[in-house]
């Protein structure tokens, strides 16, 4: 069930109530719950619907944790609850302190959608706390704040009347969730779980899920969302942010990491630069346009593709056309703040010809490719103009392969 939330007004359905803050804000819930995707899951059983409702949703980024490794941690997230039991840490994976009986994972964890969520042969692992649980999303991490965000609750005190909040990026409140749908059983039954989520285009800073009584379990948090506002810098492409480079992938739960730049814009001020340092790059220093393009980067495989479209110049006799332009490199510059060291990091690609209509393209590898490319989330895609000669160009450089150079 989605309410879609307005200002000052109030709705009741039968024991459950919303009241809303954020006119732009929609809280989810309280959705019957059973696996992720009853289409994909691999679970034997039938879910019969009552899954995600971020699903089928296209976003640009996406994290989803069962917490079936046994981890208390999720990338760009900080969960804080209310603990009596300090001795697993708060909160804990409920199997370390319960037995496997009286855990309650959503029901498809375990491998069997049987109205059971107990823990099997180490399967069905929930998160556990005394009453409440807060997530907290940083977007320095993520690179921007999630627009979608939801978690299941799985089990708590008998009888018990459950509350979700979320936040936006300033604080405020996006508008309450409250209902009772807790049954009397501590036993792993799935029939009351629910999802509590909101979805927010502004970004969603943190939501939290709380009992009136009783303990809490919660599984399955998912959280998502779409590109931090556009930056458009030089002769390049939109700034695309990603989580900082020391999550495992198997724990970030996907199984190749990509930068994507989905379009390529014309220099907006000849001559402006980009990045710190040794590392800062100088635009051309006549107006350019491009029709478009796309760059991508994959940090797990160290390949960079671009493809650019109507590179032309925007003034002079040449306008329109590529004019003296035959070659151009394709240029990434990481850390671009130069928070690490005060200098940026430059890689470049060899340089590529450019046709008559001002197209131009690249596919290989940037390797070894530096840390501050996995370490830091500020990384800028170029298209640049060779200088005229590389022995005028005064940074140090080092190679590193054929046609490849790494400036700090």
């Amino acid at each position: 069930m989605r309410l879609s939330i307005r200002a000052a007004w109030i709705v009741s359905l039968l024991c459950s109530g919303v009241l809303a803050v954020d006119a732009r804000a929609d809280l989810i819930g309280p959705s019957p719950y059973l696996c992720f995707d009853a289409d994909a899951t691999t679970a034997t059983g039938n879910c019969s619907g009552k899954d995600s409702p971020f699903k089928g949703v296209e976003l640009e980024w996406f994290y989803f944790k069962d917490f079936e490794d046994q981890v208390v941690a999720s990338p760009g997230v900080t969960m804080i609850a209310n603990c009596n039991v300090t001795a697993h840490g708060c909160p804990y994976i409920a199997t370390r302190v319960f037995p496997a009986t009286s855990t309650d994972s959503v029901d498809e964890d375990d491998g069997a959608i049987d109205g059971f969520g107990r823990t099997v042969n180490g399967r069905g692992q929930t998160i556990y706390a005394d009453r409440m649980i807060t997530f907290t999303f940083d977007a320095g991490v993520l690179g921007s704040l999630p627009t979608h965000a939801g978690v299941v609750w799985t089990d708590g005190g008998s009888l018990t009347s459950t509350r979700f909040e979320a936040w936006d990026a300033s604080g405020l409140s996006l508008g309450t969730i409250v209902a009772t749908f807790a049954d009397s059983s501590n036993a792993g039954t799935t029939g009351e779980d629910r999802f509590l989520g909101a979805i927010h285009p502004e970004g969603i800073s943190a939501i939290r899920v709380e009992n009136s009584v009783g303990g809490i379990e919660m599984d399955h948090l998912q959280y998502g969302g779409g590109d931090p506002p556009p930056r458009w810098i030089g002769f390049g492409a939109v700034l695309r942010r990603l989580p900082t480079g020391n999550t495992p992938l198997a724990e970030a739960g996907v199984q190749e990491i990509l930068v994507r730049w989905d379009t390529i814009v014309g220099i907006m001020v000849p001559g402006d630069t980009v990045g710190q340092g040794s590392g800062a790059v100088r635009g051309a220093e006549s107006p350019w346009v491009a029709l478009g393009g796309f760059a991508e980067l994959s940090l797990t495989r160290e390949n960079l593709r671009f493809s650019a479209e109507g590179l032309v110049l925007a003034t002079g006799d040449a306008i329109g056309t590529p004019g003296y332009v035959t070659e151009v490199l394709g240029t990434l510059v990481c850390d671009t703040d130069g928070s690490v060291g005060g200098d940026s990091v430059v890689v470049e690609t060899p340089l590529v010809p450019v046709d008559k209509h001002g197209g131009a393209s690249f596919n290989g590898s940037v390797s070894p490719l530096p840390a501050e490319c996995y370490s830091e989330p500020d990384i800028a895609f170029l298209v640049r103009v060779p200088p005229p000669s590389v022995e005028v160009d005064m940074a140090p450089r080092r190679d590193h392969g054929p046609g490849l150079r790494i400036q700090r």
